[in-house]
C-alpha cells in the first residue's frame, strides 16, 4: 500500500507540474518516466522514445531538438521527483537514425549518456538513436501532408549527405539536410507557403533534380529544377 501511494504521488506531481494527462500517455508510460532515477541512452518504449538527462549540477532549463525538424524547435524536458529530466516522442515513421542535440541552459550539447554520435558535415557532433526500420510507403515526392507541411523523399546510396535547396529556403544548399529514414532512402518535412515552388537536391556535393518528381523545368542558366504546388 505504501509503495502504491508513492507511485500515485509521483504521478500526481507530474500531472500537476507538467500538465500531463492520462489521455496523452498510458499509465505504464507515466510510471516509466516518473520513476526514472538515472538518465540513460534513449529507450524505446512501445511506439515511444524516452530521452533522459540528469545534470551533475543545478540547471534551470533542459531542451531537445531533432534533425527531422531541422533543429528549429527546442522541446522542453520535464523533471521528475528524482531529478531526472525526460522527453517522450513518437517513433518516426519508417524508423531510422534520428539525430538530436540537448540544450542545457541555452548551451547546445550532445547527450552524455548516448555513445552514438555522428558529425553533421560541418564539424558539429550530433547524438544518434537508431530505430529498427519499418516499411515507409512513398506516395509521391513531394507529398503534401496538409497544413503547409510537405514531405520530400530522395533515393541515393546509403550514408550520403543530402540537402534540399529551393525558393522556400532562399536556395541555401546547406540549410535543410534530409534524414536517412532507411538505407538509401532520405526524407525531410518542411512547412512551405501556398503556391508554386521550385527546388533541387544536393547529394554529396552534386546538384540534381528530384528523381521521384516527373515535373521538371529549366532555370535561366539551363539547370533542371523540380517543381510542385502547395494548395
Amino acid at each position: 500500500m505504501r509503495s502504491l501511494k508513492t507511485v500515485l504521488s509521483v504521478l500526481l506531481c507530474l500531472i500537476a507540474q507538467h500538465a500531463f494527462s492520462v489521455d496523452q500517455y498510458s499509465l505504464d508510460l507515466h510510471l516509466k518516466v516518473g520513476l526514472l532515477k538515472e538518465a540513460s541512452a534513449p529507450q524505446l518504449f512501445g511506439r515511444e522514445l524516452i530521452f533522459s538527462y540528469k545534470p551533475s549540477y543545478p540547471v534551470r532549463l533542459v531542451g531537445i531538438a531533432f534533425s527531422d525538424e531541422n533543429f528549429a524547435t527546442v522541446h522542453p524536458l520535464y523533471r521528475n521527483t528524482f531529478g531526472v529530466y525526460f522527453y517522450v516522442r513518437r517513433v518516426p515513421e519508417g524508423g531510422t537514425d534520428l539525430l538530436y542535440r540537448l540544450v542545457v541552459d541555452g548551451l547546445w550539447t550532445t547527450d552524455p549518456n548516448n555513445p552514438n554520435q555522428v558529425d553533421d558535415g560541418t564539424g558539429i557532433p550530433l547524438s544518434q538513436v537508431i530505430i529498427p526500420a519499418r516499411e515507409v510507403p512513398i506516395l509521391s515526392s513531394p507529398h503534401y501532408e496538409g497544413g503547409g507541411s510537405v514531405r520530400f523523399f530522395f533515393r541515393a546510396p546509403a550514408d550520403q549527405v543530402v540537402y534540399i535547396a529551393g525558393d522556400f529556403n532562399n536556395w541555401d544548399p546547406f540549410m535543410n539536410r534530409l534524414t536517412e529514414i532507411r538505407k538509401g532512402l532520405y526524407a525531410i518535412t518542411l512547412r512551405i507557403p501556398a503556391g508554386s515552388h521550385a527546388y533541387y537536391f544536393v547529394s554529396d556535393g552534386t546538384r540534381m533534380a528530384d528523381p521521384l518528381n516527373p515535373q521538371v523545368q529549366l532555370s535561366a542558366d539551363g539547370t533542371s529544377l523540380s517543381i510542385f504546388t502547395v494548395p
